[in-house]
């Protein structure tokens, strides 16, 4: 009987040994998978990425304003002749006429009649209809004149010839969109004539320019800018 307990009890002490055996197996397994190893791993890289997206979240606005940031125009300084309009080569009467030359960069609109009759003629541009009494605003040549981006304009001087029929105006004025056309400045009829343009400094966009003919002695008579029509001006930095 002691024999067979013996044996029982060495069966059972191979049992105990065998689960230790799986036991270690699985201890192993697991400090594999979770151990210090796997948790270095897994578990801080979770909480790595987590932590990470508020950074890379919070890195967009810095590239959002890059994006949305606007670069300001740049503007070279200038000064000399802004527009040369060469009406020596005009026939006929044609609706308007387009600079022959400008200053880099500025934007001239055409020179157009505006409330007055097109006349035909040549090396002018020519036209009847001016009032026969004071300056009607709602009569004249005109042009405009836009700085590049960055750019303010100034204008100083405008040169220009100007003729008229026996009936035509006998006095001209030149005024400019800076102030509504409040201040006009006379121009001579019958010879080259510069005319000044005080005040008309900085503007920070579109300037225009406008010739009135007045006092005419006849609706009929005529006033024409012949030759060439130039504006001298500069160009500044904001």
């Amino acid at each position: 009987m002691f024999g067979l307990c013996l044996l029982a009890a060495t069966g059972a002490l191979g049992c105990a040994r065998g689960s230790t055996d799986d036991l270690g197996d699985d201890l192993a397994s697991i400090a594999e998978d979770g151990g210090p190893e796997g948790t270095s791993v897994t578990a801080p890289q979770g909480n790595g990425y987590d932590a990470g997206a508020p950074a890379k979240d919070g890195g967009a606005p810095a590239g959002d304003a890059g994006t949305d940031a606007t670069t300001p125009g740049t503007c070279s300084s200038f000064t000399g002749s802004l527009v040369t309009f060469d009406l020596t080569k005009l026939s006929g009467s044609p609706a308007d006429v387009t600079p022959s030359a400008k200053a880099s960069g500025v934007t001239v609109g055409a020179l157009k009649r505006t409330g007055v009759t097109a006349v035909s003629t040549s090396g002018a541009f020519n036209a009847s209809g001016w009032p026969t009494g004071a300056v009607d605003k709602s009569k004249y040549y005109g042009f405009s004149l836009t700085p590049p981006s960055g750019c303010t304009i100034s204008l100083t001087k405008v040169s220009l010839s100007l003729d008229a029929s026996n009936t035509g105006p006998k006095s001209a004025s030149i005024g400019t969109s800076d102030d509504a056309y409040g201040t006009l400045r006379n121009a001579t009829i019958g010879s080259a004539t510069n005319v000044t343009l005080q005040g008309v400094t900085n503007v920070d966009g579109s300037v225009e320019v406008r010739l009135y003919g007045y006092s005419a002695e006849g609706s009929g008579g005529t006033m024409r800018i012949a030759d060439t029509l130039s504006v001298t001006g500069a160009l500044a930095p904001l």
